[in-house]
């Protein structure tokens, strides 16, 4: 499906000067302004806020799509130095309101015909919710043509109105699948976004004192009384995922989908979280050698999904199929170094590991070893394993992978 804003069947004129960024306050803004016929100034709002639904047969748009971008070029590596006009804009924004005004005076009108008569009516309103007696910026008439045309009325091209733009930075780091978008990533439902926010954090693990001597004294009280306790420090962190611009019509679906992955781990690596970090901070398309991935890596069982939430402020209720809302992802890292430092390939270890008390000579150093469930019918692990990459789409398949 198209860009909502691309192959526009109207005509739209710019008015000048517009568009002209301006940052202030840590925040980063811009608003454009667009003359269009009065008929078509609600659907170029929709549009460039990725809201539209169309009646015409041979486009329909069922579902949202995310905001416009303020205008900008693709990512293209082969493109000469010298040619900077067709590199990337520095700017990174997206439509997130729009408001109209009439540039001409004379159309605001309540006249109104029906579609067995070419009469006018009354402009008197007797039926305060009919769509027919509403308040227009244009004149209505009654497509008899056959064509269909828009909701099969034709407004009066004659009047002008201006459209005003506001664009914001998004507050997304990368989004799904879309051709002309240096920051989407496949695994990403399309026409949906995700921001990714790290919180370092940590935990104390008790160690039993049975093992456990003083270093510098060799008495016969060496070892560690009962009432002496040692702690290791273990590393965590805690992963908040927002996902934007889900359709209000598929939540339903995405959370039957989400619940197969609560309090499960990553089976395999969690390349999605890495590289949509690396892409927010390159704004270019990253390989999995660049550094930001290979800086932020999320081995397999190192990530714990907790659950979910709505943020309900986020939810639109003003575009009928069309509104969308927000997920919040709560997850936990675990990430343990079991290898000793001078290891060139150390050992990553997560949730499905705990500390082996012992002083056997072929532990190994560090100590952290796998733990398991005993059951009658076999051992099961602490936590099952799934695969994270699928979770930002319904149409996958959580076990897919492992």
């Amino acid at each position: 499906m198209s860009r909502m804003t691309a192959n526009l069947p109207f005509c739209v004129e710019a008015v000048h000067p517009s568009g002209i960024p301006q940052y202030a306050g840590g925040k980063l803004t811009a608003t454009r302004q667009f003359v269009v016929a009065c008929n078509r100034a609600e659907e170029l709002g929709l549009r460039l806020l990725g809201k539209w639904r169309s009646s015409n047969s041979q486009i329909l748009y069922s579902t949202p799509q995310l905001p416009a971008r303020y205008p900008y070029t693709p990512f293209d590596p082969i493109v000469p130095g010298a040619f900077t006009d067709l590199r990337p804009w520095p700017f990174n924004m997206v439509a997130v309101g729009f408001s109209i005004s009439p540039k001409s005076e004379c159309c605001f009108n309540n006249d109104w015909y029906t579609r067995e008569e070419q009469d006018v009516k009354s402009n008197y309103i007797d039926d305060l919710e009919s769509r027919d007696q509403a308040e227009r910026y244009y004149k209505v008439l009654w497509d008899d043509t056959g064509d269909g045309g828009n909701e099969a009325a034709m407004g009066d091209t004659t009047c002008k109105c201006v459209v005003s733009v506001q664009y914001e930075e998004p507050p997304w780091d990368c989004t799904g699948p879309d051709e002309n978008s240096a920051t989407a990533n496949v695994d990403i439902l399309a026409n949906t976004a995700i921001s990714v926010e790290k919180n370092s954090s940590f935990e104390l693990y008790t160690l039993p004192n049975r093992n456990l001597i003083w270093a510098d004294y060799s008495g016969a009280d060496q070892q560690l009384k009962g009432d002496s306790y040692a702690t290791i420090y273990v590393p965590t962190a805690d992963i908040v995922v927002d996902w934007y611009n889900i359709p209000v019509a598929k939540l339903c679906e995405i959370e039957s989908h989400l619940a197969k992955f609560r309090n499960h781990v990553n089976c395999t690596p969690f390349t999605l979280l890495s590289e949509c970090l690396c892409l927010s901070s390159k704004e270019e398309v990253c390989s999995e050698s660049s550094t930001a991935v290979s800086d932020c890596q999320f081995e397999n069982e190192t990530v714990l999904f907790l659950d979910w939430d709505e943020i309900k402020e986020h939810r639109t209720r003003g575009f009928r199929l069309m509104d969308t809302t927000t997920l919040r992802l709560n997850f936990k890292q675990k990430r343990i170094i079991n290898s000793a430092p001078e290891d060139t390939t150390p050992e990553i270890v997560g949730h499905n590991h705990l500390y082996l008390d012992s002083n056997s000579d072929n532990i190994g150093e560090g100590g952290w070893r796998r733990v398991e469930r005993k059951y009658t019918g076999g051992n099961q692990p602490l936590y099952y394993g799934r695969n994270f990459n699928n979770m930002f789409d319904p149409a996958k398949n959580a076990n897919e992978g492992c």
